[in-house]
């Protein structure tokens, strides 16, 4: 049984309880003077303070709302949030709502974190007005989030301010006029422009006038396939950047841009504000470097395949003129013999014509005939030229020496021809290359200012496709004027052809009328001192009975050389590797009176192989053959003291002729230049 309290104990127990009411009494003064200030700081501070429950229902509004809005603290208590802002603005408010309640549940947000908005309010009066909106949670003890406390600030002459000031920077800016790069407002109701700078005008071809008011599509700018491009970036991005597109300017040609393109809002208006780089002479850069290097590539390659190619060629050529010894005149079979010799030796003048045009040489301007170049690009091209394109030539001249590079006469008549080409691809047609001479006397040279009264040799190349419209035609020879899409021109091929001409002296005329093709005239002049046509008089093989150390690691080849060489009467010893061929000399370097040998072989090149030979027995003799003379240079094959040099396949006579002039030579070609 628990005792009663002393009368001690109780008097101590009512001074306590009484100091728990005077506690509570002051705690609720307390509360009552913060409650009082915050209503007289709520109620009279312009800013709004508003508080909602986590359904985003109102629970306290500060009566400067009315002053906002025009509605009652009841009455806009009584709305939601549709009814109470636009509905982008709702929109917007539910996604910031729901990005912040994700935010908290994954506890993301830090104390005192707010975000901030601005939304615009619909008024009593049928307005609205734009606010600044900042919200946070409110938390209970726990921290949790149980609310939203916000502040709502008028901006609306702000935006007023700001609204105005845009419009004025649209009106009136510089930066718009004088861009270097094209410009251009479209609005996106109807996708007509509303305003372009100069620079877009300098670019299109087009008058500021001829553009306003216009679409793209009126204009012909894009393709339906780059407009479709376009139009899914925006989409998808909102915005366009980095987007490489094709567009047509007024004169029909083709350009290349990188756009940029993003919506604009001026008042009530949207607008897409589009940006575009004009990239058509790098994407023309870029076409001639791949271009460049895919010539550098094709040379690579047919420098790769010509010692092999070559090899071939010099079995079937040395074997059907062995064979043609053999053969009396009047058989049927020798008559087939022919025409394999001379196929074998077309296919290696043309190998020879393929590895001369790849090769980067400097060029020599030199006299050369130039009716025999000519059939030489014509043959090249014929395999590039489709069948439905018939070629003929007309060579009315037989005095056709000039002072030029041959590989520049190949690149005049490719780049002619090329276009002649292009312009016949969809119908087919005729391609006439020809050749006359022309005196140009004081009065021609009207007509041709470039020229001097002289003679000239005239290479003409006429086409019958499309023709060139009178307003390009002035154009043709600018660098980089192209009407073909990109990638499939540079712009460059006239102007290539023209800055040879004036450089070889010469003038380019071209007549054209549309659907009627074309005619190009290039006026090169003529030297005084005309080449004669070598006459080789028949004459039979120089023979010898000299001894030769033959080395090639193709049995076929060694064998079919060493069986021209022994029917010329020479004592052949043949040698299969470098290495052994060079045992066998260091052994007896003094049986033999002259060594022959293929340039490309495994382990030790022929060049290597002289070298070494030359280092045993100075002075000795050296026929270096080889299927591809960019391996090494004449000039280099005599500072080794290589007597001769010569291209694979080799004919018989070609063979016979080399070897004994160089046994009869007393040695004073040593070191001096190589002979093809």
């Amino acid at each position: 049984m628990i005792p009663p309290p002393t009368p001690m104990e109780q008097e101590l127990r009512i001074l306590e309880l009484e100091r728990e009411v005077q506690t509570l009494r002051e705690a609720q003064e307390q509360w009552k003077r913060t409650d009082t200030l915050l209503r007289l700081v709520t109620e009279n501070i312009t800013d709004v303070i508003w508080t909602r429950d986590m359904n985003l229902r109102l629970t306290y509004l500060s009566p400067s709302i009315e002053r906002i809005r025009g509605y009652t603290v009841e009455e806009i208590m009584q709305q939601g949030i549709e009814e109470s802002m636009t509905p982008a603005s709702a929109e917007l408010t539910r996604r910031v709502f729901l990005e912040e309640l994700a935010r908290e549940e994954r506890g993301e947000n830090k104390l005192g974190h707010s975000r901030r908005m601005e939304l615009e309010m619909t008024c009593k009066d049928g307005g609205s007005v734009w606010t600044e909106v900042t919200i946070s949670f409110m938390r209970d003890a726990d921290n949790r989030a149980v609310g939203l406390v916000g502040v709502t600030r008028d901006i609306s002459d702000r935006k007023a301010v700001e609204d105005a000031r845009r419009e004025s920077e649209l009106k009136f800016r510089s930066i718009f006029d004088f861009s270097p790069q094209p410009i251009a407002l479209t609005s996106i109701e109807d996708g007509r422009l509303m305003d372009v700078n100069e620079r877009f005008c300098g670019v299109t071809g087009y008058t500021r006038e001829e553009l306003l008011g216009k679409t793209t599509t009126e204009l012909g700018f894009y393709s339906d396939q780059d407009r479709t491009r376009f139009i899914r970036q925006l989409q998808k991005d909102g915005e366009v950047r980095d987007l490489e597109m094709t567009f047509r300017v007024r004169d029909g040609a083709t350009r290349a841009g990188v756009m940029f393109a993003r919506p604009l809002r001026v008042g009530e208006r949207a607008f897409l504000l589009t940006l575009f780089m004009d990239i058509t002479e790098r994407k023309q850069m870029e076409g001639r470097l791949q271009q460049s290097h895919k010539m550098e590539a094709i040379g690579t390659l047919a420098g790769g395949i010509a010692h092999d190619f070559n090899n071939i060629l010099s079995i079937i050529l040395g074997n059907t003129e062995m064979a043609l010894k053999d053969v009396p005149e009047w058989s049927q079979t020798r008559f087939y013999l022919e025409e394999a010799r001379t196929a074998s030796l077309r296919a290696r003048d043309l190998v020879r014509q393929i590895l001369a045009f790849s090769r980067r040489t400097d060029r020599e301007r030199k006299p050369l005939r130039a009716g025999p170049v000519l059939q030489e690009s014509i043959k090249l091209m014929r395999c590039s030229i489709p069948s439905t394109i018939a070629i003929r030539h007309r060579f009315s001249t037989r005095e056709d020496t000039i002072l030029a590079d041959p590989t520049q006469i190949h690149q005049i008549m490719i780049n002619l021809c090329g276009n002649a080409a292009h312009a016949m691809r969809e119908k087919g047609g005729e391609l006439e290359i020809g050749l006359d001479r022309w005196e140009v006397d004081e009065e021609a040279v009207g007509s041709l200012p470039d020229l001097v009264p002289g003679k000239y040799l005239v290479i003409s190349v006429r086409d019958t496709g499309h023709g060139i419209a009178p307003e390009i035609l002035p154009r043709i020879f600018d660098p980089y004027f192209t009407t073909k899409s990109i990638g499939e021109g540079s712009g460059m091929g006239l102007a290539v052809v023209h800055g040879i001409v004036k450089e070889n002296g010469g003038a380019v005329q071209v007549m054209s009328r549309p659907g009627e093709g074309a005619l190009f005239r290039v006026f090169l002049p003529l030297m005084d001192e005309q080449i004669q046509e070598a006459q080789e008089p028949f004459a039979p093989l120089p023979m010898g009975r000299e001894r030769i150390l033959l080395v090639d690691d193709e049995p076929k080849v060694v064998d079919v050389t060493r069986r021209m060489l022994e029917y010329m009467g020479y004592d052949v010893t043949v040698r299969a590797a470098a290495s052994a061929a060079r045992e066998a000399f260091r052994a007896s370097p003094a049986d033999f009176d002259l060594v022959v040998t293929d340039m490309t072989m495994p382990g030790m090149t022929g060049a290597e192989l002289a070298g070494e030979l030359l280092g045993i027995r100075p002075g000795i003799p050296i026929i270096l053959c080889t299927g591809y003379s960019d391996r090494i240079t004449e000039e280099e094959a005599g500072r080794i003291g290589i007597r001769a040099m010569v291209l694979k396949p080799l004919g018989m006579r070609e063979l016979a002729e080399t070897v004994r002039r160089i046994l009869d030579s007393d040695g004073s070609e040593e070191g001096g230049h190589a002979h093809e």
